[in-house]
């Protein structure tokens, strides 16, 4: 008997460093995955406010030069299936935003072209 507790008491001790060691392991490693997820979306987002300021623009009036490259590039960085941006308007600049929206849509159809290549 005194056996059979000594070597079930180490086999379970082995077990549970494993599983801790191997569960450490798993959150590291969606850590790394959340990380590059977020820092590429980041990575678009600066450059849409980089460029807001530097055409001094205010939002939601911002249309960021080659986005369908950049937004293609976070998309493939951070593995998602796909990416939307969906900027808030607030009612006071609707009228306006639709305005702006229809005098600068080229990005669509420069992102279909892309996307066709």
């Amino acid at each position: 008997r005194v056996v059979y507790f000594y070597v079930s008491s180490t086999e379970r001790n082995a077990f549970e460093q494993q599983f801790e060691e191997d569960a450490r392991k798993v959150m590291d490693a969606i850590g790394m995955s959340l990380d590059q997820t977020l820092g590429a979306v980041d990575s678009l987002v600066v450059g849409i406010v980089s460029y807001a300021r530097f055409s001094n623009s205010t939002w939601p009036f911002v249309t960021l030069p080659d986005f369908a490259v950049r937004a293609a590039k976070a998309r493939s960085l951070s593995r998602a299936v796909f990416l939307n941006m969906y900027p808030l308007v607030q009612e006071q600049d609707r009228a306006e935003w639709e305005s702006y929206s229809v005098k600068h849509d080229g990005w669509v159809q420069e992102g279909m072209d892309i996307q066709k290549k």
